[in-house]
Parts: structure tokens; sequence; C-alpha cells
């Protein structure tokens, strides 16, 4: 996701840190988008308030059609399913995954430092809650993946 300089979001600052984030974590086969199986989104992440705005801004950059089926997926997704952003064989966003899934992907080097990674993400989610909701914190502190791709941003 990249924000364009005239976005009038509360948080572009912390947006631009995450994303900074993310292109920190690559994997394995980055280039192959379609190289992941279904068991790799039988759970999927919970999301903190910065991946989930993130994630559904990028779904707002889609083409209208494609947007309107990855919604239509998160609004019946069941707990006990995939995630609603893998269908036809292949994560739809998965470029622009959240760190959670990143972090979770097997094609992710056993040499990174995860602990750093979610450490980071942490402080900028922290940042961003308190930009966007100012004293008042969110009652909810992790969204799905379907809520996420609700969210009206």
């Amino acid at each position: 996701m990249r924000l364009a300089a005239d976005v009038a979001h509360p948080a572009v600052e912390s947006l631009e840190k995450y994303q900074q984030l993310l292109d920190q974590v690559t994997y394995n086969g980055a280039s192959n988008g379609n190289s992941r199986s279904a068991s790799d989104c039988d759970r999927p992440a919970l999301l903190l308030w910065v991946e989930a705005v993130a994630l559904a801004l990028e779904v707002e950059q889609l083409a209208e059609s494609e947007a309107e089926k990855i919604r239509l997926r998160a609004e019946q997704y069941r707990p006990d399913g995939l995630c609603p952003l893998f269908f036809d064989g292949r994560c739809r966003l998965e470029k622009n995954r959240p760190l959670s899934c990143r972090l979770r992907d097997p094609r992710t080097p056993p040499s990174l430092d995860r602990t750093r990674f979610a450490a980071d993400l942490a402080v900028i989610n922290r940042q961003f809650v308190s930009e966007v909701f100012h004293s008042l914190a969110p009652e909810t502190k992790q969204l799905t993946v379907a809520e996420s791709l609700l969210l009206d941003v």
C-alpha cells in the first residue's frame, strides 16, 4: 500500500511506517504469488488496527468487481473456514498481505527475527490507535481479516 501525498487520513505517518515494516519482510518465492496453499490460510491471522486499516485501504484500490467479491467472502466468513482473501487457489492480496500473515508464512526465512517485527508492529499500532482514536481506545484490540475487509475507510 502506497498512500498518495494528498490522502487525508488521520494516521498517514503510522501507516507509512507500517508499510516500511512490511517491505522488510520478504520470503522465498516472493515473486510467485500462487505458491501458497490453502493450509497456509486455514486459520486467518488476527490483525492489529494498523494492519486492519491498511488491508481495508488495499481493497479500496482494487477494481470494484474484485473488491465486491472479497467483501462478499468476508461477509460469509466462518471462523472455521479459509481466510476470505484465499480463493481461486491464491491469496488475492498476496503482495500486500498483513505483517501477521507474513510472519506465519512458511516461506518466510527461519532466520527472520519475528519477535523484533512483532515488537515494531506493536509500537506502530500504538501510534496509529493514538492518532485515530485519540484518548478513546477501541474496545476491540484485534480484528479478524474478515472484519478488516469490511471496515469503512
